[in-house]
């Protein structure tokens, strides 16, 4: 089961840029809406019980770093 990551700063933490309301509503009903979804359809599913870190780790030993740095470090 996933659960919603804790923000590492409180709601009003990016204010002025982003509004405590906003990150409320992004963070707070939207991913939260995200999680739950992705946590009814795993369940009874193949990958219900898999752990999302291993696939997150593979995935960045694939990622072909120079063509990021190409696109973003100019």
């Amino acid at each position: 089961m996933f659960k919603l990551i804790e923000l590492p700063y409180h709601k009003d933490g990016l204010e002025p840029v982003i509004s405590a309301q906003t990150l409320e509503f992004h963070h707070g009903k939207h991913l939260q809406g995200y999680v739950d979804n992705l946590n009814k359809l795993l369940v009874g599913s193949e990958f219900e019980g898999m752990a999302l870190a291993a696939h997150l780790s593979a995935l960045w030993q694939i990622v072909d770093w120079k063509v990021i740095e190409e696109r973003y470090i100019k």
